[in-house]
């Protein structure tokens, strides 16, 4: 008998070497954990609210062993180091810090939210996005958003909208304003390419949605019960140091490709990144320690939101690994039907980067899908930001403006829709919010196309 099951365990070892993440089994982890994100809460919400971590670390943990068993300890403490050290510990240390400096701002707007004081707010907020990064203009202004919204009966196109505009389309313009841009910029793109060549698409999306916006909430403002005083636009503002600790933050990271030297050879962290993300965590303490008690209470202030990112984005990044990796094969891998039709002899279609950065930057992390496309692209900053300028615009319009089709396409998203919910917002499911994407940012997603690439 145990002659027989260690023969049975070379077997699957070798099938499972032999695989060496050139077939599609090795996305199954992923695959479950999105439609357990996707299912669960629709089926078994009272599990899912208990057990999400748990159901996380299976998937995890599954794959983790799966490559170790078949690999080795060396390509399993590369997947560790790759997935947790290189992406998710920068992510969760720039997404907590910010959620701490945020957390500590209390912006209070005594206005009527009516659909032109609201489409207003969003519209400052979607400029702000690629000043503050998209996750910083969010943590600071959604719940300011949501206060002022409070005596709304309809309030989930709210917030959908903030996810679209201030959470997404509004990052377009600076490398600052999301992370695949900001892949762009470490690679060489110059800084002010973005603000040159996507202004015009920033412009053909987030207008069209502010005045589909208007006219939703409009419609919405006319059926409900409308109130008998009349209050004047008034903006209460205390924590002024956050704010400049939120500007710090950004200033490291524009300043971190300055320092492209790596100190130690177990990490591949450069200087430039240790000064980031220490940086980050330097003025999350300071922003914690000096800031009074009170503003927090009145914020509400509750850690939930940061822990469930953090367990559900570790599970995403560990069992991400293997299909970038799939990706990264282009016409030799397993995703080649997919790759193939991406270029027309040696010429990149435009129109088809964007489409198929997109859909992947919808489901999987953003930053590197742009940059698996870049390299598809031919990978030369210089004539991707000149002669293949409409290429690279597309992946870029791609990677940052589709982050908004799902929850877990951009790492504000997650995080705003808890905070919502936090705050009594009966937000739609994955497939419910997928559907308010669909029928507002497909038609808006196609004219461009048709426009720019």
């Amino acid at each position: 008998m145990l002659p027989a099951t260690r023969d049975i365990g070379r077997t699957l070892r070798k099938i499972l070497a032999i695989m060496n993440y050139t077939s599609l089994l090795w996305t199954l982890p992923f695959i479950t954990i999105l439609l357990s994100i996707a299912f669960f809460p629709l089926i078994a919400s009272r599990f899912w609210n208990q057990h999400y971590g748990k159901v996380v670390t299976l998937c995890s943990v599954g794959l983790i062993a799966s490559t170790w068993w078949a690999f080795g300890t060396v390509q399993t403490y590369s997947l560790i180091q790759h997935a947790l050290i290189d992406h998710y510990l920068p992510f969760i240390i720039l997404v907590g810090g910010l959620y701490i400096m945020a957390s500590d701002i209390r912006i209070q707007v005594s206005a009527l939210p009516t659909p032109l004081v609201n489409t207003l707010f969003l519209c400052v907020g979607t400029l702000l996005a690629s000043l503050l990064g998209t996750i910083g203009a969010a943590m600071v202004l959604v719940k300011p958003f949501i206060q002022m919204n409070q005596i709304r009966l309809k309030k989930v196109h709210l917030i959908v909208f903030f996810i679209f505009l201030v959470a997404n389309v509004g990052g377009c313009l600076t490398p600052v304003g999301d992370a695949p841009l900001f892949i762009g910029f470490l690679n060489g793109i110059p800084f002010f390419w973005p603000l040159q060549h996507l202004i015009l698409p920033f412009v053909c999306v987030s207008l069209p949605l502010l005045v589909l916006f208007y006219l939703i909430d409009q419609w919405h403002w006319r059926r409900e019960p409308q109130p008998q005083v009349f209050s004047k636009l008034r903006i209460f503002f205390k924590g002024y140091p956050n704010l400049l600790c939120i500007l710090g933050v950004t200033s490291l990271t524009i300043v971190t490709p300055l320092m492209p030297e790596q100190p130690f050879t177990w990490i591949s962290w450069t200087k430039g990144d240790i000064l980031r993300n220490v940086g980050i965590v330097v003025l999350a303490l300071f922003s914690w320690k000096t800031t009074p008690l009170l503003i927090r209470q009145q914020n509400h202030f509750d850690w939930h939101p940061v822990k469930e990112v953090a367990k559900i984005f570790a599970g995403i990044f560990i069992t991400v690994s293997p299909i970038l990796d799939l990706l990264s094969q282009g016409a030799e891998g397993p995703f080649s039907f997919f790759t193939r039709h991406l270029l027309v002899g040696e010429t990149p279609q435009p129109g088809l980067f964007f489409w198929a950065t997109g859909a992947l930057s919808a489901f999987l992390d953003n930053a590197p899908t742009y940059l698996i496309f870049f390299h598809f692209a031919g990978g030369d900053p210089l004539t991707l930001s000149t002669t293949l300028s409409s290429t690279l615009a597309a992946i870029s319009c791609g990677a940052v403006f589709m982050g908004a089709f799902t929850y877990i396409g951009n790492a504000p998203n997650f995080m705003i829709r808890t905070l919502a919910q936090d705050e009594g917002v009966a937000m739609p499911s994955f497939f419910g919010y997928m559907g308010w994407a669909c029928v507002l940012l497909l038609p808006l997603f196609g004219f461009i196309t048709w426009l720019f690439f």
